[in-house]
C-alpha cells in the first residue's frame, strides 16, 4: 500500500514505476497477467458493492449508483498501469465522483462560456478511506494490497462515500449549511448555488474565497476585474487561467456583487 500526498511522492511512484520494468519476467513464466489479476479485483469489488444497488461496467471499470429520483448519480472508477510487472506489480486505484442532474440541466441552460459540468465533487478514493493520507495506490500482487482493495475499499464506500452522497441529495440542506465549503471549484460551486437561486450565498462563497491563501487568487481577480471592464467576456472558456480569473468570469457573466478587503487596492 501506498499514499501520494505530495508531489515528491508522486515522483518516487513513477520513478519506481519505470525502474520495475526493466525486471519483467519472460511470458513464458508469468502465472498471471497484470490484466487479469486487475480484473479480478475490480469484480470482486464490483460483486460486493451490487449489493449496495451498484451497476457495474466491465469495460469501462466504472460502478454507478443512482438515488431513488435519478437527480444524482455516485460513480467509482478504477484504473492501473502501464507500467504493471506480471508477479512483481499491478497497480489498482480509485476515484469516485458525485454527478447533479439539476445541475447539468442548469449549467446547459446558463453555460458559464460553454463550461458545462454536472459533477459536484470527486477525488480520489484514498480521500474516503483516510482524510489525511493523500491518494491512495495499491499493488494487487501483494496480498494484503488485494484484500485492502477487495475488503477495504467497498467497506469504506458503504460507511462513508454512501452517506456522502445522501447528503449530497438534500441540496436544500446542504446549502444552509454550506456544507460545500471548500471542496468545489468556484466555477462547479457558483452554478450549483445559482442553480437553486441562492446568488446570495454565491457571492457570499466567492468573496471569502478570494480571502484564502494563496493571495495569487485575489491579485489574479483583481488583476481579471480590470481587464472585464474594458473588454468583453471571452468567447469561450479556457481553462488554465487560475481561480482568481475564474471568479472575476463568474462575477460579470452573472452580475454578482463580490467583496474583497479595502486594503487590497492600497
Amino acid at each position: 500500500m501506498k499514499w501520494i500526498k505530495n508531489i515528491e511522492d508522486f515522483k518516487d511512484h513513477i520513478f519506481g514505476n519505470k525502474e520495475r520494468v526493466s525486471e519483467r519476467k519472460p511470458a513464458s513464466e508469468v502465472s498471471e497477467k497484470p490484466k487479469e489479476v486487475y480484473e479480478r479485483a475490480c469484480s470482486l469489488i464490483a460483486k460486493k458493492l451490487s449489493e449496495l444497488g451498484f451497476m457495474y461496467y466491465p469495460s469501462q471499470h466504472k460502478l454507478k449508483l443512482n438515488n431513488e429520483t435519478g437527480n444524482y448519480s455516485l460513480f467509482v472508477k478504477f484504473s492501473s498501469s502501464r507500467y504493471n510487472v506480471a508477479d512483481n506489480y499491478v497497480e489498482f486505484r480509485a476515484d469516485f465522483y458525485i454527478n447533479s442532474k439539476e445541475l447539468k440541466e442548469y449549467s446547459k441552460k446558463n453555460p458559464l462560456i460553454n463550461k458545462k459540468s454536472e459533477t459536484l465533487i470527486g477525488g480520489d478514493i484514498g480521500h474516503i478511506v483516510n482524510p489525511t493520507k493523500g491518494k491512495l495506490v495499491l499493488n494487487l500482487i501483494d496480498k494484503t494490497d488485494f484484500d485492502s482493495a477487495t475488503k477495504t475499499i467497498p467497506e469504506s464506500i458503504k460507511l462513508n462515500l454512501i452517506p456522502l452522497f445522501e447528503k449530497f441529495q438534500n441540496s436544500k440542506k446542504m446549502i444552509e449549511s454550506q456544507f460545500f465549503g471548500f471542496d468545489f471549484s468556484p466555477i462547479t460551486a457558483t452554478q450549483y448555488l445559482l442553480a437553486f437561486d441562492r446568488p446570495d450565498i454565491a457571492e457570499n462563497y466567492l468573496s471569502d474565497y478570494l480571502n484564502r491563501e494563496p493571495k495569487k487568487i485575489l491579485a489574479d481577480y483583481i488583476k481579471a476585474t480590470e481587464k472585464f471592464k474594458t473588454e468583453n467576456l471571452p468567447t469561450e472558456f479556457v481553462d488554465g487561467y487560475g481561480y482568481g480569473y475564474n471568479i472575476a468570469l463568474l462575477e460579470k457573466a452573472y452580475g454578482l456583487k463580490i467583496t474583497v478587503p479595502n486594503n487590497v487596492y492600497s
